[in-house]
């Protein structure tokens, strides 16, 4: 009961709060990360996401899209911060939202649940765990071709392509781009 009190005064507090509102925190989040701010990043999309958290995924038409987003957004701040095991944790939460966000009908959901998969083959790479890396891309690969997305599985390809090298496996890496 008294958790729902507090949710009840900070939505009551933050009147006002939407789609558009998320967007422009979201746009200045860019800012920062695009500049490199690496650790301003992760403090900002940390009190964006508390505040979308305490909101809840029905305080808005498109609040729970915002909120895998923002998890996203989260892990990518992470990974540029060399935090990975934060990183893959809330990579790994937008991918789970946005997957069921997808199979409740959601189309740009669908989309993001490649990236999503991509992403936490990034903080799994930097984990140095290449075979579990090696899966996530694969499976964003399968995600974006279901889709019809041959761009984005096509950039996932090279991201694969290169994981290969790396690992000294150019004939698999060449199975990729072909």
């Amino acid at each position: 009961a008294r958790i729902e009190r507090l949710r009840a005064e900070a939505i009551r507090r933050t009147s006002g709060w939407s789609h558009e509102q998320f967007l422009m925190e979201s746009a200045a989040l860019e800012v920062l990360m695009d500049s490199g701010r690496a650790q301003e990043t992760v403090a900002a999309a940390e009190k964006l996401l508390n505040r979308a958290e305490i909101l809840g995924e029905d305080a808005y038409e498109g609040a729970a899209y915002d909120l895998a987003t923002i998890h996203l957004t989260l892990g990518l701040a992470r990974l540029m911060a060399g935090e990975n095991e934060a990183a893959q944790a809330a990579l790994e939460e937008a991918r789970s939202r946005f997957e069921r966000l997808a199979a409740a009908g959601h189309d740009e959901a669908a989309r993001m649940v490649a990236l999503a998969h991509a992403r936490v083959g990034d903080a799994l790479r930097a984990l140095g765990q290449p075979r579990k890396a090696e899966t996530c891309y694969r499976d964003a690969i399968v995600a974006a071709t279901e889709l019809g997305d041959r761009r984005q599985a096509a950039e996932i390809g090279t991201q694969l392509g290169s994981l290969l090298l790396a690992q000294g496996r150019p004939d698999d890496a060449l199975a990729v781009y072909e």
